[in-house]
C-alpha cells in the first residue's frame, strides 16, 4: 500500500517547462528550445535540439507563436517530446523504479540500459508470436509456451 502512495506521490509531482535562454540568441535571431523537468523540486534538462526564433516564442504557452508550417512542427514536435516523457516516467514505474528527474532524462535520452532490455514474458511473448508461424510449416505446437505455464512458474 505505501508504495502506490509514492508512485501516485511522485507522478503528481512531475512536471516539464519548455524554455528558450533569451540570452543565447544566435546572429540569425534563432535560439534553442530547452525542456527542464521538476520531480519533486528536483530538475534537470535537456536541449531539444529545435532552434527557433526568440521573437516567435510564447514563453506563457511554452510553445511558438503562429499557425504556419513550422511553427505546427516545432509544437507537435514539443508535444511528442512530453508525451514521450510521459511514457517513460510510466514505463519507469512499471518497472519499480522510484521517479527522479535526472532518471527521467535519462530514460528519455534512453541511456538506461535495463528499459531497452526485455522482460522475461516480453520475450515468451516474441517466441511464440515466431512459433505460431511455423505451424504448419515445420513447427510445432509444442514449442509454443503458453500463457498459464508462465505465470504457474512465476
Amino acid at each position: 500500500m505505501s508504495n502506490l502512495k509514492i508512485k501516485q506521490m511522485v507522478r503528481s509531482s512531475f512536471s516539464t517547462l519548455f524554455f528558450i535562454r533569451e540570452n543565447r540568441v544566435r546572429k540569425d535571431g534563432t535560439t534553442i528550445i530547452e525542456v527542464l523537468i521538476t520531480v519533486n523540486g528536483e530538475r534537470c534538462g535537456f536541449s531539444t535540439g529545435k532552434k527557433v526564433k526568440a521573437t516567435s516564442w510564447d514563453k506563457t504557452k511554452q510553445q511558438v507563436k503562429g499557425k504556419d508550417e513550422e511553427a505546427k512542427s516545432l509544437n507537435n514536435y514539443l508535444k511528442a517530446v512530453k508525451a514521450k516523457l510521459y511514457q517513460k516516467e510510466a514505463e519507469l514505474l512499471g518497472r519499480g523504479f522510484i521517479i527522479t528527474a535526472k532518471l527521467l532524462c535519462e530514460a528519455y535520452q534512453e541511456k538506461i540500459e535495463s528499459l531497452k532490455e526485455k522482460s522475461l514474458f516480453e520475450v515468451f511473448t516474441e517466441h511464440n508470436h515466431e512459433q505460431e508461424k511455423l505451424i504448419g510449416n515445420g513447427g510445432c505446437k509444442l514449442n509454443c509456451v503458453s500463457k498459464e505455464q508462465t505465470q504457474a512458474s512465476s
